[in-house]
C-alpha cells in the first residue's frame, strides 16, 4: 500500500512539475538577450549613421565659417570705403578700432587686416584673412562673392592646411548693384517716344 502511494505520489509530482518547468523555460526564453549577430548588425548601423552625421556636420560648419568670413570682409570693406580720404590714405594699414574686440580678428578668431594698394595697382585696397582652414577657403571660392574683384588663393591653391586669403577691392566696390540704370533707360525711352510722337504730330 505504501509503495502504491509512493508511486502515485511520484507520478502526481511528475505530472505537476512538467508544466512548471515549461513555464520557467518560456520565461527564460522571453528574457534572453540578443545574439551576437544581431548586436553586430545594430552597431554597424549606428556606425554608418554616425559617420554620415559627422560628415554632414563638417560640411555645414564649413559653409557657416565661409559665410561668416565673407560677411566680416564685406563689413570691413564698407568701413574702409566710407572713409573720406581712403583713396589718399598714407598709412600702412587701415585701423578698425571702432570694432572693439574684433578690430584685428573676426568672430571665428581669424586674423584680419586691411591695407591700401599702391597707386600703380589695379585695386584700391585689400583685406587679408589669416588661418583660414582649407575647406573654408574652397567654400569661399566656390561661393564667388561678386563684390570682391579678386581672391587669392583660388580653390585649387587652397591646399590641405590653413591659408592666408587676400580679398582685393577697387574704388568702384559696391555690395548692391548700381541703381537708377533702369530708370534712366526708361526715361530715355520715354523721351524718344514722346519726341517721335510729337514729330509725327507736327508732320
Amino acid at each position: 500500500m505504501k509503495n502504491t502511494i509512493k508511486s502515485e505520489s511520484i507520478g502526481v509530482t511528475k505530472d505537476e512539475s512538467t508544466p512548471n518547468n515549461q513555464v520557467q523555460n518560456d520565461k527564460v526564453r522571453k528574457f534572453a538577450g540578443r545574439s551576437m549577430v544581431e548586436m553586430l548588425g545594430v552597431l554597424a548601423i549606428i556606425g554608418v549613421l554616425s559617420i554620415g552625421g559627422l560628415a554632414g556636420f563638417k560640411i555645414a560648419m564649413s559653409y557657416y565659417r565661409a559665410n561668416e568670413t565673407i560677411h566680416d570682409v564685406m563689413l570691413r570693406a564698407v568701413n574702409v570705403q566710407t572713409r573720406a580720404n581712403y583713396r589718399n590714405f598714407t598709412g600702412s594699414e587701415f585701423s578698425f578700432s571702432d570694432m572693439g574686440a574684433y578690430k584685428t580678428k573676426n568672430t571665428l578668431g581669424y586674423e584680419v587686416h586691411a591695407y591700401p594698394e599702391s597707386a600703380t595697382s589695379d585695386y584700391s585696397f585689400r583685406i587679408e584673412v589669416s588661418d583660414v582652414p582649407s575647406e573654408v577657403c574652397k567654400r569661399i571660392n566656390n561661393m564667388n562673392p561678386t563684390a570682391v574683384d579678386k581672391i587669392e588663393p583660388t580653390a585649387i591653391g587652397c591646399g590641405e592646411e590653413t591659408q592666408k586669403m587676400i580679398f582685393y577691392f577697387d574704388e568702384n566696390f559696391s555690395i548692391s548693384p548700381p541703381t537708377g540704370s533702369s530708370g534712366s533707360s526708361s526715361s530715355s525711352g520715354g523721351g524718344s517716344s514722346s519726341s517721335s510722337s510729337s514729330s509725327s504730330g507736327g508732320k
